[in-house]
């Protein structure tokens, strides 16, 4: 058996997975990264057409956006999903097809590729934990993986060597149903929910797993979703106290049901302003019940009747409920900051000269809330502070458990967000391709890039961030400032758990400011999911992806320290031969 990473391994997007054995060739996957134009996986075009299945696990664009390229390269197959996930996609197209048009870019596909895309409805076809017959070579089997809607892990018997793809996976949802793959009867184990209740197990699973491939997004971070949420409450409280808004973009699906559920029972008396679309994925959840837990319809449904909670769509709908409660919770998509809608609600939080904006999910570089980020700290810096122990610097890549980030914001209200990136990589994907052997024992393709960005937000200077592979993170004091972002043991500059201790005053500005805080809220695994999953899913060989190259590295580190073995930390146009 052979895999390839298309995408997706040593990087946070473009997840894109090619299994090659006795003759059958499946593909896990097909997304994008969105930075820059927008990354697009490594497909090889001669191998499209040879495709025996392609199997999408949910409808995240890093997961999904780059499908229809398939199709444009000749691909006349079935794409493998759920129901849930095909009725997510449109949005999906919409916001990816914006995006592109935004960075005067291109798409590589047409909408006659995105129509031709042939869908084929696994959870109408076998139930979860079931076996199904895909061609008389391949049989495959699903869970749900906790997620998202609609998103599942796999199982896929190949001619008898079977490969276990996590997707992207978690436990800890508190709307989400989860699935694990029962084991042996002799070695079966159970993980439990952070409410103590046991996962429910699903399929039997085989003897010999030949390869895992394994959602490990949030490397060294070991830190449990209830902490996250303690930390969160407590930054929420400290914005309300002082009749602030509180700005948190999130993803029209996924998170911000999950964030909208919590923060509705956990601020009972506060005024929530919810944009349209992230408040009509509950209708569509309420349809598809199986996905969720037993308990997630009523709580759905009282959200839902809230007086408290203002659902609004236009631009005067907004400035009503703005103007009608200083104090209030307001969730915008999208998570990174691109929509206009997003960028409205910070350009009123600056106006006013204070409110708080917190920043949940990955940002991809070059998005509007990571230069925020970035400017912010740029801002900082010029400014004469140094960063406290407590603050991580690391705002991109995938951060440790300690991985609060709170900085008071001032900009300019004309930000002018351009990127000059200076890129250059060999991937290895041809025939000159160099090859070294890593750490963790895999033939890895020699992946040399070398980015220069160089961003401009109005009035702030510009910063210039060289990723490298060091132990530390430095950080310079200049006025264009310098960040080796690395990811060892523990990519933060901290060991002190702590939400918001330090608050740096920008420019001058006082206590009027605009407050931008990094929280993370999992929906991915970290460090001690990662174990757990490695002890009930045991499998020969297992390739850890969805975070970068340093951080991967890190968890496999520890991994190896605490006893695991032939774990695999990859980049893209990299094989594992099993």
């Amino acid at each position: 058996m052979q895999a390839t990473v298309w995408g997706g391994a040593g990087e946070h997007g473009r997840s894109c997975y090619l299994i090659e054995h006795q003759g059958t060739r499946v593909l896990l996957d097909c997304g994008v990264k969105k930075e820059g134009e927008g990354g697009y996986p490594l497909i090889d075009p001669l191998l499209v057409g040879k495709l025996d299945a392609v199997f999408l696990s949910h409808a995240h664009e890093d997961h999904s956006m780059a499908i229809p390229m398939l199709y444009q390269m000749g691909y006349q197959g079935q794409v493998w999903t759920t129901r849930a996930t095909s009725r997510q996609l449109p949005a999906y197209f919409a916001a990816w097809k914006q995006y592109v048009a935004s960075q005067q870019a291109k798409l590589p596909y047409g909408e006659e590729h995105i129509e031709a895309v042939d869908y084929a409805y696994i959870d109408e076809a076998a139930s979860a934990g079931e076996w199904l017959a895909i061609t008389p070579a391949l049989r495959i089997c699903w869970g749900r993986s906790g997620h998202l809607a609609g998103s599942i892990w796999l199982l896929l018997d190949i001619e008898g060597s079977v490969v276990f793809f996590s997707g992207d996976f978690t436990t800890e949802s508190g709307l989400l149903a989860v699935d694990w793959p029962k084991l042996p009867p002799t070695d079966r184990q159970q993980l439990s929910k952070p409410d103590g209740e046991a996962c429910q197990s699903t399929a039997d699973m085989p003897d010999g797993i030949q390869l895992s491939i394994v959602d490990a997004a949030y490397g060294m971070d070991a830190e449990a979703q209830t902490e996250k949420l303690d930390k969160l409450q407590l930054l929420i409280q400290d914005a309300l106290s002082r009749e602030e808004m509180v700005l948190l973009p999130v993803p029209v699906y996924g998170r911000g049901q999950e964030l909208l559920l919590w923060a509705r029972e956990a601020f009972p008396n506060t005024q929530l302003i919810v944009e349209k679309e992230v408040a009509q994925a509950f209708e569509q959840l309420l349809q598809e019940p199986d996905w969720l837990h037993k308990e997630a319809g009523g709580r759905i449904a009282r959200f839902l009747k809230d007086t408290r909670v203002v659902v609004v769509e236009t631009k005067e709908q907004r400035e009503r409920a703005t103007a009608a409660a200083s104090s209030s919770l307001v969730f915008t998509n999208d998570g990174m900051m691109q929509s206009a809608k997003s960028q409205w609600y910070y350009e009123l939080l600056r106006q006013r000269g204070r409110g708080c904006v917190i920043l949940t999910g990955h940002l991809a570089k070059g998005s509007f809330a990571q230069q925020l980020l970035h400017a912010s700290q740029a801002n900082l810096l010029e400014a004469g502070e140094s960063a406290s122990a407590n603050v991580n610097a690391s705002v991109n890549e995938s951060m440790s458990a300690n991985e609060s980030m709170s900085v008071n914001e001032s900009t300019s209200t004309n930000e002018s967000m351009s990127e000059s990136e200076s890129t250059s990589t060999n991937e290895g994907a041809g025939s000159n391709e160099s090859t070294s052997t890593n750490a963790y024992g895999s033939t890895s393709t020699n992946e040399s890039t070398s980015t220069n960005e160089s961003t401009s937000l109005g009035a702030y200077e510009s910063t210039s961030t060289n990723e490298s592979t060091s132990a530390n993170e430095s950080t310079s004091t200049n006025e264009s400032t310098s960040t080796n972002e690395s990811t060892g043991a523990n990519e933060s500059m901290s060991t002190n758990e702590s939400t918001s201790t330090n608050t740096y005053q920008i420019a001058g500005t006082g206590a009027h400011a605009v407050q931008i805080h990094f929280l993370r809220f999992k929906v991915h695994q970290g460090l001690a999911d990662v174990r757990a999953m490695l002890n009930v899913v045991r499998s020969s060989q297992t390739l850890l992806v969805h975070a970068s190259k340093q951080a991967t590295d890190a968890v496999c580190t520890q991994l190896e320290k605490d006893g695991y073995s032939r774990l695999y930390s990859l980049t893209a146009g990299d094989t594992i031969q099993v």
